[in-house]
């Protein structure tokens, strides 16, 4: 059963990784328009990427700051926010269409995907539950 639970689980974990990544990728956009927008302000309006391009390399953490540090980061966002947390203040800057793509990110990774998660598992406990006489006589041969 808990193997049948995990093969029939990858699909679910398929769309779970498609649907983080791409609310990140949306939520980084997001936040780039919000770098540009803000340049003009007064300095203590101005949104700040959280990396610094410029940093010298010296190793591969290093590395991993600099180009991917910004990804992960929205990353992160995307999945704490698909869970229910996130903090206010990173959204003082949204639009009303920044506004839906949070909500959908918050409606597909919390309803829609424990939704599928939870008729996975129903499947297969109803497999599991009409094979129960069958597995029942098999052990007591065996």
């Amino acid at each position: 059963m808990v193997q049948g639970s995990i093969i029939n689980s990858i699909p679910y974990l398929f769309v779970l990784f498609i649907g983080v990544n791409a609310f990140a990728d949306a939520f980084q956009s997001i936040d780039q328009i919000v770098y540009m927008k803000t340049a003009s302000l007064e300095e203590d309006e101005v949104v700040e990427p959280p990396f610094d391009k410029e940093k010298d390399i010296g190793s591969f953490w290093d590395w991993k700051d600099t180009y991917l540090g910004e990804y992960i980061y929205h990353w992160k966002n995307s999945f704490i926010t698909g869970i229910g947390g996130f903090d206010p203040a990173q959204t003082t800057h949204y639009t009303d269409s920044q506004w839906l793509l949070f909500f959908t990110c918050i409606l597909f990774n919390v309803v829609v995907l424990a939704n599928l998660f939870l008729a996975i598992v129903g499947q297969i406990f109803g497999e599991v539950y009409d094979t129960q006489v069958e597995r029942t006589y098999s052990e007591l041969v065996n």
